[in-house]
């Protein structure tokens, strides 16, 4: 373990996404600083910040996996960057969702487990019309590549795996996937 103190970042960053979970785990402790001084920038709540910490280190993830060697930035920049963008996108996400009361929220498992969730045949079946539907704008409004790419991510596919299957970039995932949001959100409002 001595020897990776004596390496950089792009070493360490290099090594672990060569599955080096000694170097991720020394590359970590360094950024973890990093994600805490970034995520006590925006707020003084340390629940908050403990909540920002974690996503910033899943921007910190992001950018071990999607760094490229000899690029523009040094590592260290980059992962700061994308450090900020991701506790800067869990912020703007929180402030945008909608409050719906706790006594109006119901587990989907109490749901089946109760058989509240058994389908009509009317409901099935408009179930399936919507489905179809979905299906269909999701065909006519997005190009192939975007298609394949969010279909994987409704799969569950994470950013680095569909990555890796459509043999690109993290960002290029990322801005497909934001390119696909738009497209169908200005579908389906055009249609309301």
């Amino acid at each position: 373990m001595e020897n990776y103190f004596q390496l950089n970042d792009e070493q360490l960053a290099y090594l672990s996404v060569e599955r080096d979970d000694e170097a991720l785990n020394m590359l970590t402790e360094r950024y973890m600083n990093v994600a805490k001084y970034i995520a006590s920038s925006f707020s003084s709540d340390n629940e908050e910040i403990s909540d920002l910490v974690q996503e910033g280190m899943v921007g910190f993830l992001g950018a071990v996996y999607s760094y490229e060697k000899g690029g523009e930035a040094a590592f260290n920049t980059y992962a700061s960057h994308c450090i900020r963008n991701r506790i800067i996108s869990a912020i703007r996400a929180t402030n945008t969702k909608r409050h719906i009361p706790e006594d109006m929220i119901v587990s989907l498992e109490s749901q089946i487990n109760s058989g509240a969730l058994v389908l009509t045949p009317e409901e099935s079946l408009l179930s399936d019309e919507n489905a179809e539907y979905i299906t269909s704008v999701i065909k006519s409004e997005l190009t192939d590549r975007e298609r394949e790419i969010f279909m994987l991510y409704l799969a569950g596919a994470s950013y680095c795996d569909i990555a890796k299957k459509t043999e690109t970039t993290v960002k290029s995932v990322d801005s497909a996937l934001q390119r696909a949001r738009k497209k169908l959100k200005k579908r389906l409002q055009s249609e309301v």
